[in-house]
């Protein structure tokens, strides 16, 4: 294991910062390469479970994006099934994240 900003991960893990908007859209950093994880501080969304943050972000939470909230650390893992969509950019995995939060906003009254 190594530790990443306070975060326990195992170490084959390797994951980058990505931010989310107050409306709940991931977006993962442009600037970088894809990965298969990233990690989202959502410290002032101020959830009190992990039930809560799964259903905030359940238009995310969907077959080619897993997602694993880590509460006592304010973050959430986000790991794009890379293998499923083997060709897409960072562009067309953040345009896919926008297109299915703008169709299923979060069913949640959590704001920053």
């Amino acid at each position: 294991m190594i530790a990443l900003a306070f975060l326990m991960i195992p170490a084959h893990v390797i994951a980058q910062s990505a931010s989310v908007s107050d409306a709940g859209v991931i977006m993962l950093p442009n600037d970088q390469p894809l990965i298969d994880a990233y990690t989202i501080d959502i410290s002032s969304f101020n959830f009190a479970s992990t039930d809560e943050v799964l259903t905030f972000f359940k238009a995310a939470n969907i077959q080619d994006v897993a997602m694993r909230p880590l509460l006592d650390n304010d973050v959430l893992m986000v790991y794009p099934q890379i293998k499923r969509q083997p060709d897409w950019t960072v562009q067309e995995w953040n345009q896919y994240l926008f297109t299915r939060q703008a169709n299923n906003t979060p069913h949640s009254d959590h704001t920053k």
